[in-house]
């Protein structure tokens, strides 16, 4: 657990997703997995509600649905949390070669955002 700990679980944008697998990335999504849930627990207690954005990795932003957004989605159906996924509304322009979103980038993320909440449109 100190090694995940010490550990970064976000690749940079050009990682090959072959680095993905393994027992340390298991755990991570593990850790992850039971993070969201206890913020999940943490909003209800507290009166408020949650939803998760899924961010594409900038070589899959025009596809629809990875895998990342398919895990995602079924836990956030499990603990009742929605699930706005940006795949498919985004493009690789969006990104800047570091793998951050440029400026266009964050209007089109926000504009999918805002689009989806205010329709009541999630995948849950």
């Amino acid at each position: 657990m100190r090694e995940l700990a010490r550990m970064s679980f976000i690749p940079p944008a050009h990682a090959e997703p072959e680095l993905w697998v393994g027992p340390l990335y298991d755990e991570a999504w593990r850790l992850t997995e039971a993070l969201i849930a206890k913020g999940a627990d943490y909003t209800r207690r507290n009166g408020a509600e949650m939803a998760l954005v899924v961010i594409p990795p900038a070589r899959q932003a025009a596809q629809p649905m990875g895998q990342t957004d398919a895990r995602l989605s079924a836990l956030g159906e499990k603990l009742g949390v929605p699930v706005i996924a940006l795949g498919g509304r985004l493009q690789s322009a969006h990104y800047a070669h570091t793998g951050g979103w440029t400026t266009e980038g964050h209007r089109a993320a926000a504009a999918a955002v805002a689009n989806q909440l205010c329709r009541g449109q999630v995948l849950n």
